[in-house]
């Protein structure tokens, strides 16, 4: 459906772009550091990392997902990650998109 997510605010849209084609969690997307935004690869991925200040939830959710289709042309109009969302949280929830 053309224009779904138009009244969305652009970060927020381009987060579940993604969202759609990597299988990532939104607090894996609106946590991302732009040094886990890896554009310049041969195949462009995003390295879920476990950071200083944030757990990552199981051992396998330590991984690089490709970039592809929507997905990268969202990453490419955000390469240092979404700062609207980035570490906003109301007590133990994530903001929501």
């Amino acid at each position: 459906m053309p224009g779904l997510f138009d009244s969305v605010n652009e970060e927020a849209r381009h987060i579940l772009y993604t969202l759609i084609e990597t299988g990532a969690r939104p607090s894996e997307l609106c946590n991302l550091r732009p040094e886990n935004i890896r554009l310049d690869a041969d195949v462009p991925y995003l390295a879920i990392r476990e950071a200083d200040s944030r757990e990552i939830k199981a051992d396998a959710s330590d991984r690089d997902i490709p970039l592809v289709g929507i997905s990268l042309a969202a990453m490419k109009l955000h390469p240092h990650g979404f700062p609207r969302y980035f570490d906003k949280r109301t007590s133990n929830t994530y903001v929501t998109i």
